[in-house]
């Protein structure tokens, strides 16, 4: 009869790998655990993706292009400390390696797109949760750009000369492009299609990058605004490489009202150089938490 074999049917849904796509127990039908998903993404798709020449030029490129125009351009400039113009020099130069990541981020926005019906029929197929899967792409991701950042770091900080720490230079470099990488990851999901992803990310990145503290220096920024400064990853980013380079250098006044270029730019207050980073990572957090929400929200749509 009709109802035997609606029955039938339904007794044999229940141990298939993939529920119906209105059953709210769908996601919870997956067929590896989340070890063994994780694990097997990373061995079979992470290892393609790092010899495709496609995957590694869109995360190496803008690297090398931007590192040997800075290393050129700014050449020496870091153990220039004796003017006002060296100093505002080196200045944006750290303000750049803060915002550069970011912009970099656009790079992976279209293989994320693209790569979104893939991930959803192999979601709904049972093969991963989707949590399963936003990790695995972390880690693959955190782990290609680590020796990229390494690398242009250290061109940068040997060719320029720059002062304080090399570690905290390239730390904050690294978590900037976790961050872009887990902003990425957020708009791609919440996105409709590429294009209106590829105007999402570098409108929010803009936005960041006005209110960080080199544009306007943050005491100026009208108190109505000024909430945004310390909502701005690039706030600390930018406080971190400013407090590392110029901690050594206390000397002469380049403006009215200030000692030294930290004075100039009010970061005196500032939260420390371990207190930024330490904010900075809770930012790299927030994105992926974001991302692995609106994730999952594809799944349930």
């Amino acid at each position: 009869t009709a109802d035997s074999a609606a029955a039938l049917l339904e007794s044999a849904a229940h141990g298939s790998l993939a529920w119906h796509a209105d059953d709210p127990r769908r996601h919870l039908a997956v067929a590896t655990s989340a070890p063994k998903g994780v694990g097997t993404l990373l061995y079979y798709r992470s290892r393609r993706n790092f010899v495709d020449p496609e995957y590694i030029g869109a995360r190496l490129g803008d690297k090398i292009l931007y590192g040997f125009i800075l290393a050129t351009l700014y050449w020496a400039e870091g153990s220039k400390q004796r003017s006002e113009q060296n100093v505002f020099n080196t200045a944006g130069l750290l303000w750049f390696t803060v915002i550069l990541p970011g912009y970099g981020a656009a790079a992976y926005i279209p293989q994320l797109v693209l790569e979104r019906p893939v991930f959803l029929r192999e979601a709904a197929d049972g093969c991963y949760a989707s949590y399963t899967y936003l990790v695995a792409k972390m880690l693959e991701e955190f782990a290609c750009i680590l020796p990229f950042s390494l690398a242009f770091c250290g061109a940068l900080y040997g060719a320029i000369q720059l002062q304080g720490s090399f570690w905290v230079l390239w730390l904050v470099n690294y978590l900037m492009g976790c961050w872009g990488v887990a902003v990425a990851y957020w708009v791609a999901a919440i996105s409709p299609n590429v294009e209106a992803a590829n105007a999402i990310l570098p409108t929010y990145v803009t936005t960041n990058l006005i209110f960080c503290g080199y544009l306007i220096i943050l005491s100026d920024i009208p108190l109505a605004w000024r909430w945004y400064s310390w909502a701005d990853p690039f706030t600390y980013a930018w406080i971190a490489v400013m407090k590392n380079n110029f901690r050594p250098v206390t000397g002469e006044a380049f403006a009215d009202q200030a000692n030294d270029v930290i004075d100039y730019y009010d970061l005196r207050r500032a939260p420390g150089i371990w207190g930024s980073i330490g904010i900075l990572a809770v930012f790299v957090l927030g994105f992926i938490l974001l991302a692995a929400h609106a994730v999952h929200k594809l799944i349930s749509k």
